[in-house]
């Protein structure tokens, strides 16, 4: 928007938690490289962008009071968060507002900031959030809203978050692998040895509610960019969620059980790679038949992206949060199968299978450490304690914490689930 428009807009990152990168991108004075490698309609697609609309970075769990500082830009117009779709979330016990835990307690704590100091001004603050979750941003203000209760702010307060902060659903979609692992080929074309360039699919789109005229204070559709503004986000988000993100947790599950290290890898495995290609056509396209066509579409176009021969998109990477990212990517179809069709699909109870074997130690076969939230691991190592199958699997499924439900209720999905858990315990399932 800077380049092609007349914007002119800055970003300060705000940090969810303490990384090594942020001292790289103060030395680099804040810039970085987007390289992008694909092909597209048959051409290959090389392009650097260099980054230079970053103006800072902060940390709120090392200082809160340099991240409430951000609330007194006057000029502040846009939050975006991708915090992934555990990010979204509240805890009763983070009730100190001069201490806040989560992102969305964060922002709660941010905007009262704002409040007291420009409760009068007429500008918009929007709020665009990019977490994988159905209406992300409805549910976000939710939970702010439940923060502003816990924290006993006033009335006053959530009459303002109502008039003067907009919050936009939003569904963002590329596939961005990382650090290049062949970065020699772009460092000639650099004008500094860049130790965060990251590098990316040319495809993307990002669909956005234009809530609030946001299209004219937020200028993107203006540039070659796929950005859209749309009245309904729900359609981009089921065939975007259940396809690409749904395969990507499909992967986790049985590829690094399989010592399978990438996206590319998983593709070159023919075996797996019918896998991922039934689950779809048996059951997660039949649950999106409201969308039958886009859907087919948008399934040929992720297989395309899989296999771009320039991207190497570790597993690893992907596998962040992966318990909370099963349950908003093939919980759901899961669920809609079966009530469609009185019982259950024959392969997301598979991957739900190996996810919770591979989640049986904190890291995989290849010693690859697994992320996710402290308790989550906690949930597993405990439940993996006995080394019992049947107790761990019934500890696991019936745990709402994990899921928001007692799965055991799901009729037949325990017997299924013990049936691959115990071949992963003999030969695997592949």
């Amino acid at each position: 928007m800077n380049r092609e428009t007349d914007f002119g807009g800055m970003v300060e990152i705000v940090e969810t938690f303490d990384t090594r990168k942020s001292e790289q991108l103060v030395l680099q004075d804040f810039k970085y490289h987007v390289t992008e490698r694909g092909v597209e309609s048959d051409k290959v697609i090389e392009r650097i962008t260099l980054v230079q609309s970053v103006s800072g970075l902060t940390n709120p769990s090392k200082l809160v009071d340099e991240f409430l500082k951000l609330a007194l830009e006057p000029e502040l117009k846009f939050i975006i968060s991708n915090t992934t779709e555990a990010g979204i979330v509240f805890k009763q016990d983070d009730n100190e507002k001069s201490q806040p835990k989560t992102f969305p307690a964060r922002l709660t704590a941010l905007l009262f900031h704002r409040y007291e100091h420009f409760s009068n001004s007429q500008e918009k603050i929007f709020i665009l959030p990019c977490e994988l979750i159905d209406n992300n941003a409805d549910a976000l203000k939710e939970i702010i809203l439940k923060y502003c209760q816990l924290w006993k702010l006033s009335k006053d307060f959530t009459y303002w978050l109502d008039n003067k902060i907009v919050f936009c659903n939003t569904l963002v979609d590329r596939i961005v692998s990382g650090y290049p692992k062949a970065p020699e080929a772009f460092k000639k074309k650099m004008d500094f040895e860049d130790k965060l360039m990251v590098e990316c699919e040319p495809f993307h789109i990002w669909a956005i509610e234009n809530k609030g005229n946001l299209h004219h204070y937020f200028p993107v559709n203006k540039t070659e960019l796929n950005v859209q503004f749309v009245r309904d986000i729900k359609p981009y988000k089921e065939i975007k969620v259940r396809i690409l993100n749904g395969c990507h947790t499909a992967m986790v599950a049985i590829g690094m059980l399989n010592n399978i290290r990438t996206v590319k890898d998983f593709m070159s495995n023919q075996d797996l790679k019918l896998f991922l290609d039934d689950m779809l056509a048996y059951d997660i396209l039949p649950t999106l038949s409201d969308y039958k066509t886009d859907a087919i579409d948008f399934r040929n176009q992720v297989f395309d992206r899989f296999e771009n021969p320039f991207l190497e998109h570790e597993l690893s990477t992907i596998q962040l949060n992966s318990i909370s990212k099963f349950k908003s990517r093939l919980l759901p179809p899961l669920k809609d199968y079966l009530n469609k069709n009185g019982e259950l699909p024959n392969y997301i109870p598979t991957v739900l299978a190996h996810l919770l074997w591979l989640y049986k130690d904190d890291k995989s076969p290849l010693g690859i450490q697994l992320k996710d939230e402290e308790h989550i691991m906690n949930i597993f190592k405990l439940a993996w304690s006995e080394n019992n199958i049947e107790m761990a699997v019934s500890s696991l499924l019936g745990n709402e914490n994990l899921w928001g439900e007692n799965l055991l209720l799901i009729k037949g999905l325990w017997e299924v689930v013990i049936a691959h858990t115990d071949k992963l315990s003999n030969d695997g399932d592949f």
